[in-house]
């Protein structure tokens, strides 16, 4: 009954390491030379609070779950894909909503 229990044990183990190993879908030269900036990138929300301008010590200092704060503000992220040269490395979306 041991050796049952033990052999059982160690099958489980050895099938979970191997899951546990993941396979790619690609393998050789396509995984090396694989780009990683052309992967789907996953979309995310940015959300700003409106009508709050601590600043210096008073921003430092501030706790987050005390702060009195105006109405969240999601932020479009979407018009910095149509710039160009310096105005899409310099753009500020939080300045478009105050």
């Amino acid at each position: 009954m041991k050796k049952l229990a033990a052999l059982t044990v160690f099958c489980f183990l050895f099938v979970m390491s191997t899951m546990a190993q993941g396979s790619g879908d690609l393998k050789g030269p396509e995984a090396k030379n694989r780009k990683p900036w052309l992967d789907p990138k996953p979309t995310s929300t940015v959300y700003l609070v409106k009508g709050e301008n601590l600043q210096g010590p008073a921003a430092k200092n501030a706790r987050p779950l005390e702060r009195k704060g105006g109405e969240m503000v999601k932020l479009d992220l979407t018009t910095k894909d149509k710039l160009k040269g310096p105005a899409y490395k310099n753009y500020k979306p939080w300045k478009d909503h105050q």
